[in-house]
């Protein structure tokens, strides 16, 4: 009966230690598919971020282009004017 009754303890201390090292292997094979996927979050983040910047950057370049355009645009009207006003005065005489 004792035999029976140390057999059973060394089969239940395995079975401990089999836990427990399968418990670490889990948490090795949980910690590298972690470093992975926050890698890949880490990496997608970045991407976002600088397509955002990219992004406002072209926005900011648009609306300087539109008012340099506007800028244009009221040179040449008031060069119109100017114009306007010779032929208005040469009408005259």
């Amino acid at each position: 009966m004792l035999n029976k009754k140390s057999l059973a303890e060394e089969a239940l201390l395995q079975m401990e230690n089999l836990e427990k090292v399968v418990a670490e292997n889990a948490k090795g094979i949980l910690a590298s598919t972690m470093k992975e996927e926050i890698s890949e979050l880490v990496k997608e983040s970045l991407e976002e971020t600088e397509n955002e910047e990219s992004e406002k950057m072209e926005a900011w370049e648009q609306v300087e282009d539109d008012e340099l355009d506007m800028d244009a645009e009221t040179d040449v009207e008031v060069g119109m004017d100017d114009e306007e006003s010779e032929d208005d005065v040469t009408a005259d005489i």
